[in-house]
């Protein structure tokens, strides 16, 4: 308890072990995750040098990758990245809508949210929807995304040399949505950069991480069900 009180983590539960996940609370007073601040640290990982909270772990974010963040959330940034807790002046890329709207990157990248006036562009959380875990041979690299059912999302990545891992289906976008979005805090929280190609983004980069050593898609696909579990969202089909 005292490793995880020492960088600033409260556990809730009994010590489950150095390699399970540790049901806890962030102290940090400035986190920017969601207001009751629960985490789930595995000790092993912090000893390694990982921060116990996934939400602060994303405080520092390089601009590309904030600006990719954005777009994918269905925003345009209208000026250079401020910091993710300053508002940020974007435009609603639905063409119906295009609000000019000032959320955070830490609003978006936590809790999920992105134009406040409109809530049909794009991914549609209220149909049925998959969370799914690419592989890339040449960039050594994973990617987790989602997509509604129908759309030719996975499709189109499996055209640019990605190879399809597996899926979970849920009834609900929204708990897909959920879900990838704490996967994607999870891997950055472990230091897990995005995989560039030849030093250039390119479409879903911002949702990619290394393979190799301790990362393999078995293990990452793991995690994927333990958070879901954790998190009990419902689902549509099995593992």
């Amino acid at each position: 308890m005292s490793e995880l009180l020492a960088v600033g983590a409260q556990p809730l539960e009994s010590y489950p072990g150095v390699n399970g996940r540790w049901r806890s609370r962030c102290l940090a007073p400035a986190c920017p995750g969601p207001p009751e601040r629960i985490i789930y640290p595995r000790l092993g990982w912090v000893r390694r040098g990982a921060q116990a909270c996934k939400w602060c772990a994303g405080v520092v974010i390089a601009g590309d990758e904030a600006h990719g963040i954005m777009v994918a959330a269905g925003l345009e940034p209208l000026e250079p990245y401020p910091g993710v807790r300053v508002p940020w002046r974007c435009r609603c890329m639905n063409q119906v809508c295009g609000a000019d709207v000032f959320p955070t990157l830490g609003s978006v990248n936590s809790r999920g949210t992105g134009c406040s006036e409109c809530a049909e562009y794009g991914f549609k959380r209220d149909r049925p929807a998959l969370v799914y875990l690419l592989h890339h041979q040449r960039l050594q690299a994973a990617k987790v995304g989602i997509c509604n059912l129908g759309t030719g999302r996975i499709e189109k990545h499996l055209g640019r040399g990605w190879q399809l891992h597996k899926t979970l289906s849920f009834a609900l976008g929204r708990d897909a949505e959920r879900l990838e979005r704490e996967i994607l805090v999870e891997w950055r929280a472990q230091d897990w950069k995005p995989v560039h190609d030849a030093g250039q983004a390119y479409d879903g980069w911002t949702e990619t991480t290394p393979l190799g050593g301790d990362i393999c898609l078995a293990a990452l696909w793991d995690g994927v069900l333990e958070l879901r579990s954790l998190l009990e969202l419902g689902r549509r089909g099995a593992p």
